[in-house]
């Protein structure tokens, strides 16, 4: 059942409340939509890995209990390690991204941001699908309580990136695009694309605080419009100093 990706597939779990053989198989998938998503993914290996976390996440063992609510209450529990292993996953993924990323300047830098955001959304549209059963359950009943700090995993993952890449690199990124719109306005063509890249990046990070199925332009106003508004008016405060000149 191995797909073709970093390395071959760990044996599936013997027992359903195993977390550590669960985890295991789990992050080989993730792993592979992370990393490798190009080489695709095969619908049985989708619905191993789809199966391996709803028969985690009902398992009752957990619990000791036989009552009918049992499985809601095996949900909870179990589906609280799930996510929190998937939450650590993500950060040490991105630290090594970041580790990459500080490695590039000016537009080398805006490509690498771009492609990177573009194959991380892309997987974390996936592992929603993936992680199905863990929204409507576990995070859905967190979120229903009043939970902040739970998110859907689409979410999870672009808290992650707001937290554990755009912090550290937004003035950055920030510095190569007004580089490049300087470009453009001393008449340079450049790849208006790549702007707007990180413009709908910057929207997706507005997540709102008081409810975050909900987006706000908190982000994209504070980092990108305000600088680039700043940018301008010194551009032009410039432009017009050296033609009165």
């Amino acid at each position: 059942m191995a797909t073709p990706g970093l390395r071959p597939a760990p044996p599936l779990p013997t027992s359903k409340d195993d977390i550590n053989g669960t985890w295991k198989y789990l992050e080989w998938g993730v792993d592979s939509i992370m990393i490798n998503l190009s080489a695709g993914l095969t619908l049985p290996t989708y619905m191993a890995l789809y199966t391996s976390i709803h028969n985690f996440c009902t398992a009752q063992k957990a619990v000791g209990q036989t009552n009918l609510n049992s499985t809601h209450r095996g949900a909870h529990l179990l589906g609280e390690e799930l996510y929190r292993r998937l939450n650590e996953y993500l950060k040490g993924h991105l630290n090594g991204v970041h580790g990459e990323m500080v490695k590039h300047v000016d537009e080398a830098l805006l490509t690498f941001y771009i492609k990177e955001w573009k194959r991380y959304t892309t997987a974390g549209t996936f592992n929603n699908h993936l992680f199905k059963y863990l929204n409507r359950h576990w995070v859905k009943r967190e979120m229903d309580e009043g939970k902040k700090d739970v998110f859907d995993i689409y979410t999870l993952h672009l808290v992650r990136w707001k937290e554990d890449m755009f912090g550290s690199t937004q003035n950055a990124v920030m510095d190569a695009v007004l580089r490049l719109v300087e470009k453009q306005r001393n008449g340079e063509t450049i790849e208006q694309s790549k702007i707007k890249s990180v413009v709908d990046s910057f929207v997706s990070l507005g997540i709102d605080d008081a409810d975050s199925t909900k987006t706000t332009l908190d982000v994209y106003r504070k980092h990108f419009e305000e600088p680039f508004l700043a940018a301008t008016k010194n551009y032009y405060e410039k432009e017009s100093a050296e033609f009165l000149a």
